[in-house]
């Protein structure tokens, strides 16, 4: 199972709107087919392991009494140490050109 996002990571600060838009997919291929009939650019896909584990270390401290959303450097750190990089996973850049 593939996990397509249609928003970069900096257009997901508020949190209904980004999840909103993740569309769970059975396959590559099935992405590619729906980007392909709604007009979409592929974006990069993640792995039910990797949306497991990138929602766990997220929320890791959401119980405790001083927890917080993580800053832009600590985003970074949790993508890339999910192998997840580039442009598209940075929560300051503006490169895809939303609105």
């Amino acid at each position: 199972m593939q996990l397509a996002f249609s928003l970069p990571c900096s257009r997901g600060q508020v949190v209904g709107r980004h999840c909103y838009n993740m569309l769970f997919f059975r396959s590559e291929e099935r992405v590619r087919e729906w980007c392909a009939a709604h007009g979409y650019p592929i974006r990069p896909l993640v792995t039910m392991d990797q949306l497991w584990t990138l929602a766990t270390t997220w929320y890791s401290t959401r119980l405790q009494e001083n927890s917080r959303r993580p800053q832009p450097d600590e985003m970074r750190a949790i993508f890339a140490g999910l192998g997840l990089g580039g442009d598209f996973w940075d929560p300051q850049s503006d490169t895809f050109g939303y609105p």
